[in-house]
């Protein structure tokens, strides 16, 4: 069998085999916030483009509104993806460069995990490694114009609308055009303009929600991009989720290649392109490490031509040393061995198909699962809707607990047209998306010849519907007590009960749920 044809072969198995596991991984609470944004269709959201959302829009109208559905084309983007880069790297090396480095980035434990979730880390992914493809292309075909370039700027722009970071691609484009002389005429044709020109409508979405919205993308990034510098806690801790990201003994020969790599930056084109490919989204995220160190989906796109450039410079390496041959090899079986391992622990942390019901009078009985918790949430409010006679509704301490709560709550209740089943607590701050959907603090107009709904109301001036009623709310974090906006905007709060919780991406290891009574509102 050609090498080709087996790659082929290996890449449908494994997508096939992401294909089985979508469907037996409960969702992140971050898949689920992107699911809630699916269900309220927008031009923008709080701090991402559409893509996602529509992509996930895409899956649940196909096959339906459960884990299959929302992820169904994630396994597809990374299998695009790996084809893409197999022809991307064809160009430059060989065909068992090619073949390796396909090999080598489905190894990534992060890649791995986010060829299975719908985040929009495998759409960014995918439109990135297009566009380097049609950029490269597009500079194979200089002096004279070609479609690669408007192609260019659309797939960017595509990528745009997935993580506002994928932006950076520009920039790296720029730089790959002024790194060597014989590239930096393009400057002076039309190709780049013309792909300055076709990525520019991508960016319509984002300022016209944000103009709309007082700009609160960009006052999120304010603080959630601190860019404090360059600290040597922050970078080490930056490194150790690279390697995880990565697998630590691929990660290590990545490292050991770029060293290789930045040696032959002048001289050799297909390093600097790898390398100034990966600088930007790199660079961005030593910047920010000392707030925050964590390794996030936009990154991916980097890790991916570095992991090029390694297989590349590590297979001279192999020819020359029989101990470099060794070490590539135990490293690709020690990253094949942890993205098993990494996919078996998601499973195990999951899946709660068929699992009976909790029995209430077991507190001490550990949750597993955000279905297991939903339908222990459920049923609680089925118990004090008994006792009180009134309607309660439910508060989660974020909007990620509200978004994955709300999407496997058995009976959704939800309130009217556009309310989440689950709220986020109030607050006179914009929080999340969540703070756009009608919320349980608001103030509607008496009678139709009041103002707009859209506007704040006083007591006197409009009514609000859950006056008086009892709410539950649910916590995930690891502060013991509520927060003040629920001990302040309901009469009486009393815990019902802690309970231990094994979940994916969880802020602790209990869930606390309080039963709320009579709420009277916040003062402000």
């Amino acid at each position: 069998m050609k090498p080709r044809l087996l790659l082929l072969v290996i890449l449908l198995a494994l997508t096939a085999a992401r294909f089985w596991c979508i469907g037996h991984i409960e969702l992140t609470p971050r898949e689920a916030v992107h699911w809630a944004w699916s269900q309220h269709p927008d031009w923008c959201y709080y701090d991402k483009g559409p893509a996602v959302a529509v992509a996930i829009r895409v899956g649940t109208a196909l096959f339906g509104t459960h884990e299959s559905g929302i992820r169904f084309l994630s396994p597809l983007f990374a299998l695009g993806t790996s084809l893409i880069l197999y022809g991307l790297v064809r160009k430059f090396y060989n065909e068992a460069t090619a073949i390796w480095s396909v090999i080598v980035v489905n190894l990534f434990p992060l890649f791995q995990s986010e060829s299975v979730m719908m985040t929009s880390a495998p759409v960014a992914t995918f439109f990135w490694v297009a566009a380097m493809f049609t950029f490269w292309n597009a500079l194979e075909r200089g002096p004279a114009f070609s479609l690669f370039w408007p192609a260019t700027g659309i797939l960017a722009g595509a990528g745009f609308l997935a993580e506002y970071t994928g932006a950076l691609e520009l920039v790296s484009i720029a730089l790959v055009i002024a790194s060597a002389g014989r590239f930096r005429r393009e400057f002076m044709r039309p190709g780049f303009w013309v792909m300055l020109v076709a990525f520019a409508p991508f960016t319509i979405p984002a300022v016209w929600w944000n103009a709309r919205h007082e700009w609160i993308t960009l006052i999120n990034w304010r603080g959630q991009w601190g860019l404090n510098g360059f600290h040597p806690g922050g970078v080490l801790f930056f490194v150790m989720n690279a390697s995880l990201a990565c697998s630590p003994l691929i990660f290590a020969g990545m490292l050991i290649a770029c060293g290789w790599g930045i040696r032959k930056f002048r001289k050799q084109s297909k390093s600097r392109f790898f390398i100034l490919f990966a600088l930007p989204p790199v660079g961005l995220g030593l910047l920010n490490s000392a707030s925050d160190p964590e390794i996030a989906g936009w990154m991916v796109p980097a890790f991916l031509c570095l992991a090029i450039l390694s297989v590349a410079l590590w297979q001279e390496a192999a020819l020359e040393c029989r101990a470099r041959k060794a070490f590539a090899l135990v490293a690709i079986g020690a990253g094949l061995v942890m993205c098993i391992a990494n996919t078996w622990m998601d499973h195990l942390a999951g899946p709660n198909a068929g699992r009976p019901p909790i029995e209430l009078n077991e507190p001490e009985n550990p949750l597993t699962g955000w279905k297991a918790a939903a339908v222990e949430v459920d049923q609680l409010r089925k118990q004090i809707v008994k006792k009180t006679g009134k309607p309660v509704f439910l508060i989660g301490s974020s909007d990620q607990v509200s978004a994955v709560l709300g999407f496997y709550l058995p009976d959704k209740q939800v309130e009217g047209p556009g309310h989440p089943p689950v709220y986020i607590p109030e607050s006179q701050m914009i929080e999340s998306q969540f703070s756009y959907w009608p919320r349980y603090d608001e103030f509607l107009p008496v009678s139709k010849e009041a103002p707009a709904a859209d506007e704040y109301y006083k007591n006197e001036e409009g009514t609000n519907p859950f006056m008086g009623r009892g709410a539950l709310f649910i916590s995930d974090e690891e502060a013991i007590e509520p927060p003040e906006a629920i001990t302040n905007g309901f009469e009486r709060v009393e815990l019902l009960e802690t309970r231990g919780f094994k979940a994916l991406w969880t802020s602790s290891g209990r869930l606390r749920i309080f039963a709320c009574y009579n709420y009277r509102s916040s003062s402000l």
